[in-house]
């Protein structure tokens, strides 16, 4: 018996992958977060400690720290299209349109992430 539950999974996982828009999906958001990386990493070097991690136009500097507390931005986003690769891959079977959304999601989060990280190196003057 649960072999053949263990075999239904596996052939609803490999499905999933095969699907375009899942691929895109996640191809897209681990390309970005790569990218967010390798940005981080090229810009870094030049930082001076204290950096500014967090900024507002009306108060000004909010949050100084460290120069390795900026690669927690990009980990978050790959900790996000994990979660939600995951999730869309248990929700596949039962709400196609529910995983895509949840795939969407990780790349649209990544995207503002991207913004969030050349703001932040502008604000830190790199």
């Amino acid at each position: 018996m649960e072999t053949k539950s263990n075999n239904q999974k596996n052939i609803v996982r490999e499905n999933f992958f095969k699907d375009s828009y899942v691929r895109f999906y996640l191809i897209a958001s681990l390309i970005l977060n790569f990218i967010i990386w390798l940005f981080i990493f090229a810009k870094s070097s030049s930082l001076i400690n204290p950096v500014i991690l967090k900024y507002n136009a009306y108060f000004g500097v909010i949050l100084e720290g460290e120069k390795k507390n900026i690669y927690a931005l990009p980990l978050l986003g790959f900790f996000v299209i994990l979660l939600n690769g995951s999730l869309a891959s248990s929700l596949e079977k039962r709400y196609l349109a529910g995983s895509k959304i949840l795939l969407a999601t990780s790349l649209i989060f990544n995207i503002i992430l991207l913004i969030a990280v050349i703001a932040l190196m502008l604000v830190n003057k790199v």
